[in-house]
């Protein structure tokens, strides 16, 4: 008896000869989460992206010009500790999308 998985090598190869009926949906152009996808979820991404970077604007400016006042630098660094930390969300959001596009949907859905 010969070893079937022998002659794979590597995780993802070793995963590509499997087929599984019903495991990759394939969306329509009227099909409504194959819009959501592709149309809202970037545009709710970049919409994020770009607060994220407004609020480091912010809190960079309200610590430069809290002159030595801790209370006022204390709020600054803590919403900048907030607004990376979102950022980071986004990211990870972001990450996450793409590999459930890639490996579950067919790829190419989310920008």
């Amino acid at each position: 008896m010969t070893n079937v998985y022998a002659a794979c090598s590597g995780f993802f190869n070793c995963l590509s000869g499997i087929s599984v009926p019903g495991l990759k949906p394939e969306f329509t152009e009227t099909d409504l989460v194959g819009k959501i996808i592709t149309v809202v979820l970037p545009v709710v991404l970049s919409i994020a992206g770009f607060l994220t970077i407004i609020f480091i604007i912010i809190s960079g400016i309200q610590f430069i010009t809290s002159s030595g006042n801790p209370e006022a630098a204390a709020t600054a660094r803590n919403r900048l500790t907030f607004a990376l930390i979102g950022f980071v969300i986004i990211l990870l959001a972001f990450s996450i999308l793409q590999i459930i596009d890639t490996f579950f949907l067919g790829g190419n859905r989310v920008v």
